[in-house]
């Protein structure tokens, strides 16, 4: 996987959450969280003039054994900003002791 300015994001992801993949001192809008109403609000940053980039969460109970699903989320709201970037918010249940997120981003052929 490409980091070219080696700040620890790669190129793709930089390029999906509004980073610069060629230069280290412009950082990506990475994903904020905070309660919400029913659950934990995760809103992340995605690029809406490319519909080969596919965004999903994937939520594990342990980093231990981890055992990433694509569920246990719902993306309840999108705030098109009418440029580049628009911005999803994702409910997460927070019944379970302990969850851990990471976001995917991957380019579809």
């Amino acid at each position: 996987m490409d980091d070219q300015d080696l700040d620890g994001l790669i190129n793709l992801y930089e390029y999906g959450l509004n980073g610069n993949p060629t230069n280290g001192f412009v950082d990506a809008d990475r994903p904020a969280f905070g309660p919400g109403a029913g659950g934990l609000e995760y809103v992340h940053a995605r690029r809406n003039d490319d519909a080969k980039l596919v965004y999903r969460l994937s939520l594990s109970p342990s980093l231990d054994y981890p055992a990433w699903e694509n569920l246990g989320y719902a993306a309840v709201g999108t705030n098109e900003t009418g440029g580049v970037y628009d911005y999803v918010t994702n409910l997460i249940d927070t019944t379970d002791r302990a969850k851990f997120i990471k976001l995917e981003i991957e380019r579809t052929p």
